[in-house]
Formats: structure tokens, sequence, C-alpha cells
């Protein structure tokens, strides 16, 4: 997408990230790293600011503390969603303080993410990153309520790693329930069949490859397809004992949307019409 960039100068081919806080110190530490990884970023202060330039130009992304003076970040966002050609940009909320309050208002108001500060620049960027590389914008995407759409479970311990991974797979159109340790994976499993099972390697309680080898021993669940998500598999010897477990494929983390994508694809477009 070619946009305007901060300054208003020449479009640019380089996607654009617009960030709205009102707190300096907070823009300029987005800023930088942003800048670098070849990103243009327009950085405002208020909400006020955030329209005007919307009307004017669409960013790729959009990083937006949903607390500001005037105009709030929730009231940019609705905004955003309502305006054709930003209706689908990926928005995450930067929030001063946290809330289950704060979290369903970002939800309703069509935030992806919610991120409480202290800011950690180098998880937001990959966040950035790993959204805009998304291939599946919102909508394009089937419903998670629709008939007939396809169940994912996703396992994993890592809260950053299960957040993002679910945002990805529900961009795709999937329906995920997410289990942060083995055996909360097997209490699921007991109770619903997926159509498709990532799994991290390494938990607590039961290891993925152990989940893995109870969910081929079970009649239910023996041909669900199972993909393991994982640091560790880069061994010859790892790979093999993923295979061995029974696991489908393996993805290596940070997990690249593309791949992802394309594997998922793949797995379930083998399987019979839901």
């Amino acid at each position: 997408m070619a946009s305007l960039p901060a300054d208003g100068g020449k479009p640019v081919a380089s996607k654009v990230v617009l960030v709205v806080d009102d707190d300096l110190h907070t823009l300029a530490a987005l800023k930088v790293p942003l800048l670098r990884k070849g990103y243009a970023v327009t950085a405002v202060t208020n909400g006020e600011v955030a329209v005007g330039w919307l009307g004017r130009a669409t960013p790729d992304l959009a990083i937006l503390n949903p607390v500001l003076p005037g105009i709030s970040g929730q009231e940019v966002c609705r905004r955003l969603r309502r305006q054709g050609s930003a209706a689908d940009i990926p928005v995450i909320f930067l929030a001063s303080r946290g809330s289950v309050q704060g979290q369903v208002d970002a939800q309703l108001a069509g935030g992806d993410l919610y991120v409480v500060k202290p800011l950690d620049v180098d998880r937001l960027v990959d966040l950035v990153e790993a959204l805009l590389a998304s291939p599946a914008p919102r909508a394009a995407t089937q419903p998670s309520s629709a008939p007939g759409a396809r169940r994912v479970l996703l396992v994993d311990d890592d809260q950053d790693s299960l957040e993002l991974t679910t945002l990805l797979l529900e961009r795709m159109g999937y329906v995920v329930a997410t289990a942060t340790g083995g055996e909360a994976a097997l209490r699921w499993l007991d109770r619903q069949v997926p159509d498709l099972v990532l799994l991290d390697v390494l938990m607590p309680d039961l290891s993925g490859f152990d989940v893995c080898r109870k969910i081929r021993g079970d009649l239910r669940t023996r041909n669900t397809p199972v993909i393991f998500l994982s640091g560790r598999l880069a061994t010859l010897e790892a790979q093999i004992e993923a295979k061995l477990a029974g696991s489908n494929d393996w993805l290596a983390k940070p997990i690249e949307p593309d791949r992802l994508t394309r594997m998922v694809h793949l797995l379930l477009k083998a399987l019979p019409s839901a």
C-alpha cells in the first residue's frame, strides 16, 4: 500500500504505522525501532490529530493508547473500522493500566490486541511485524461464529506466543481454543474433537510429545492433524522424535505467519468438508 509518510512528502512503498499516545517518551521509544525496520511512522499525541490525518491517509497498522485527552483511542479505532480503506487494518491498544473492562472495551471498539505498559519495545515490534506479515485481512476471514468454521486447539505455555498465534489463526477465519499446558489440553480433548492441534513441545506438566502420543492413542482423535510449534526442533533427532510421537509437521518459533498459513491450510484442506 502506498501511503503518505509522516512528513506529508512523497508517497512511499513501505508500510505505514500510525502511533497515537499522549506520552512523548512512548512515541519516541516506538518510532525509532519501527523506522529502523523500514516502516513509515506517523506519531501523534492526541485523537483529534489522528482523526485529521486519517482524512488524508490510510495506515497499514495502528497502535493506540485507549485513554487520550479529547477523542479517545477507542473512538479513533471505531472511526477506523467505519473507514472503508482502513476497516481491516490491525489495531493494537497500548494501555497505561490493564483491566478486564479495558480489554472488553478495546475488543468492542474493534481492537485486535491489548498490550499493557510498561512498554516492551522488542515484543511490540515483533507483534507489528507478525501482524503486517499476516496474509489474511480481517474482512477476508470467515467469522469465528460461522457454521462450519474449522476448530483449532492451540496449546502453549508461553502467553505471548499463545496470544499472537491465536490472533493469526482468528484472522485466518478459524475458531481457536487455547490451553496453557498438556493436562489442560487433554481435559479439553476429553470433551471435544478439534480439526487441528498446534502443540508446543516444552511445557511444565506434559510435553507436547506426550500429548501427541495420547491424541494418536484415542480413536476419536487419532487422525486429527498435529503441528508442533517449537524452537527446539532444529536437530534431526528432535524431528525424528516428533514424527515418532505422531505429528504431521512442525514450525519453528518465532512463528512465520506465511508458513503457518500455508501449513494449516494444506492440512485442513485434506480433511472432509465440515
